[in-house]
């Protein structure tokens, strides 16, 4: 089996756009090199002229520098604030896959390499290195004969990717894609290999059979790790001799055909228990392509998003800000799948709007608790440690609460959070009720209202 070594590009750090009010700047990256001090500023050319001419940011709005694994992030002074994965900050270490806000402008921590251009690919989108490691690979194993497994977790694209590198073998056959944890015993023999007229009881009409219909084109097995025994000892042969022989027939067909399999299992360790067939593993794992999942490379998730949009029928309609930075926060354990299940919710939702937003109605498909690291208090050696600094183990973005008041979908307007998350976001905004409210997307006699029905004072403490 052979497994492509990662690239050995030496990775730099960087910010990328992922929300901005001109969508031409839209995916624009600046790369962040160790002994640079960023200032990003109004009216200032971080990611191209124009860029940051931008009326909610401040004249010298934030100080970016690297720090170790991550970027330094200092506010200066700013009028609206820094904001680091949703949370307000005066200094912190943005890590890859983390995002920053700064009045309009939503920003993504990424790392590629210094000469890193971002992939081009007809049907699969990204901005990140890991794409671009994909669709290289696609790129050069597309003409060969070789056999490809793709693995990945549930939802990432494994089809998507499989499809493309058919069409890029311009082999002259079809894509057929095979279940594989579809078919069983009884019926695995007729869908593979096809069948002849009375060969069984109601086969009136002979039938190819999937691996026949693939002839000159690729066979896809999806799952391949639900096979079961019997179909992978059928699969093998096949693969050996390249010849199939249809239910009822003794006459063999030949057939020319390149495999492409996907899992999300470890195939390995199912050959150690006893599951899965090792000569059938080195099969079909001559090239091995990894596909990162959703939360690994979420740079990703704005362009993803927006193709998702216009292929859903909204072509006219924006993604807000608010509903940007939402997906960016999410960990999407459902992966691309996911996503496009709650851009098509937000977009429904919209009716039509000109902005897509999250709603009341927008709820998340698949719910698991989507807590990260908060974002590193960073502050001076030779000065004390500033008042709000938190622990790099608390959660984020709402301090003690898990992202932004839920785990499992946007803080919706007029919903009531619990005590304890409303008491972490006030402590979290110093006590600032009009940026408390802000946070949640309501207003402050919303969140006076709130704070009566949770009997707490306008500081959260429980009221005598």
């Amino acid at each position: 089996m052979r497994r492509p070594e990662a690239q050995s590009d030496e990775l730099r750090l960087g910010l990328r756009v992922a929300w901005h009010p001109e969508p031409t700047f839209e995916g624009r990256r600046r790369p962040i090199a160790a002994s640079e001090r960023v200032t990003l500023r109004r009216d200032g050319s971080t990611f191209g002229m124009g860029s940051m001419t931008i009326g909610t940011l401040s004249r010298q709005h934030a100080l970016i520098a690297q720090v170790g694994d991550g970027l330094q992030v200092r506010d200066l002074g700013s009028r609206n604030g820094t904001f680091v994965d949703g949370v307000a900050v005066d200094a912190a270490v943005l890590r890859p896959g983390q995002t920053l806000r700064l009045g309009d402008l939503l920003l993504v921590c990424d790392q590629a390499p210094i000469d890193f251009d971002d992939p081009s690919h007809p049907t699969l989108v990204g901005h990140s290195y890991e794409m671009a490691q994909v669709i290289r690979q696609m790129e050069l194993i597309a003409d060969q004969s070789i056999g490809v497994l793709i693995r990945g977790e549930t939802g990432v694209g494994k089809e998507v990717v499989a499809q493309a590198i058919h069409t890029q073998s311009k082999r002259a056959g079809d894509f057929v894609a095979v279940n594989c944890g579809a078919l069983g015993e009884g019926v695995m023999q007729s869908e593979l290999f096809g069948h002849t007229a009375g060969a069984y009881s109601g086969a009136g009409k002979p039938r190819d059979g999937l691996i026949v219909s693939a002839h000159k084109g690729s066979l896809f097995l999806d799952e391949v790790g639900d096979a079961t025994s019997a179909m992978q000892v059928a699969l093998l042969r096949t693969l050996q001799e390249a010849q199939v022989r249809q239910v009822g027939s003794d006459r063999p067909i030949s057939v020319d055909l390149r495999v492409i399999a996907a899992t999300h299992q470890d195939l390995e360790a199912m050959v150690s228990a006893g599951g899965f067939r090792q000569d059938l593993l080195m099969r079909l794992a001559e090239w091995i392509i990894e596909i990162k999942p959703l939360r690994s490379r979420r740079v990703d998730i704005p362009v993803l998003a927006r193709r998702f949009a216009t292929e859903l029928g909204a072509p006219g309609q924006r993604l807000s800000k608010a509903f940007v930075e939402w997906l960016l926060l999410q960990r999407w354990p459902g992966n691309v799948r996911e996503l496009r299940a709650a851009v098509r919710q937000a977009i429904i939702a919209a009716g039509g709007a000109q902005w897509i937003e999250p709603t009341t109605w927008m709820r998340r498909p698949i719910t698991e608790p989507t807590v990260k690291n908060a974002p590193a208090p960073v502050h001076s050696p030779s000065a004390a440690p500033p008042a709000t600094a938190q622990p790099a183990t608390a959660p984020a973005p709402m301090a003690a609460a898990a992202e932004i008041g839920q785990a499992d979908q946007w803080p919706l307007r007029g919903d009531l959070p619990d005590v304890d998350t409303l008491r972490a976001a006030i402590r979290t905004h110093r006590g600032n009720l009009s940026a408390t409210a802000a946070s949640f997307q309501v207003s402050r006699s919303t969140l006076y209202r709130w704070l009566t029905r949770l009997g707490l004072d306008s500081q959260g403490n429980p009221k005598e």
